[in-house]
């Protein structure tokens, strides 16, 4: 049942249960996946299409994932593919070496948001396992690894905005790829931010405010 193509079809259902007609799609990480198959079936009556800390081929996000982790320590790069390879996600240093992403290139705010600790706490696991396989999702043996939704992007005929942040998961690099698939685009860079841009940033000056 948990296949990208059963997500893009519950869009449809979102849209038409709430009868929109015309209306701007937004997308974030994950989300951005989900708009684009969703467009590309039924651009009907979209205005315009945001994708936030774009991720849409799942294949080349698999080649970009070690470049991060070769900013963790030692131990914490180990632990994330022993365990994760093994399927072994309980053990506390698995999520100590998670963490050491989440503050890197998740979300710069320190000390981490509440609302970010109960959306870490809150991950629907059973779902997760199945679509990413793993929680610090820098290995994606699971049902998105051969998901792409790039071509699927250069079919559209709406504007569309993309931005990432400096330290996103979803590097630059990767998104201005991603970007050039699309024929009508206004692409960001969100200086000081990670993958959630919305919760600001932090150096050794203190915080810096938000996005």
């Amino acid at each position: 049942m948990w296949t990208a193509e059963r997500y893009f079809d519950e869009v449809q259902a979102v849209r038409d249960g709430l009868g929109l007609n015309k209306y701007h799609l937004i997308g974030h990480s994950w989300g951005t996946t989900l708009a684009v198959g969703f467009a590309a079936r039924h651009s009907y009556g979209i205005l315009s299409i945001s994708l936030h800390s774009p991720v849409m081929s799942f294949p080349l996000f698999y080649y970009i994932a070690p470049t991060f982790k070769q900013g963790l320590n030692g131990k914490a790069r180990q632990v994330i593919d022993y365990l994760e390879l093994k399927g072994e996600w309980t053990r506390s240093s698995y999520d100590e070496a998670c963490m050491e992403i989440i503050k890197m290139h998740v979300t710069r705010t320190r000390p981490l948001p509440e609302a970010i600790k109960k959306l870490i706490a809150g991950r629907n696991a059973a779902v997760h396992v199945i679509m990413v396989a793993s929680k610090s999702e820098l290995n994606l043996p699971g049902n998105l690894k051969t998901v792409n939704v790039t071509s699927q992007l250069s079919r559209l005929d709406v504007t569309v905005l993309m931005t990432c942040g400096a330290d996103d998961l979803c590097t630059p690099a990767y998104t201005k790829w991603q970007s050039e698939f699309a024929k009508d685009l206004q692409y960001h860079i969100i200086q000081g931010s990670a993958h959630m841009t919305r919760t600001g940033r932090w150096n050794s000056s203190g915080y810096k405010g938000r996005f």
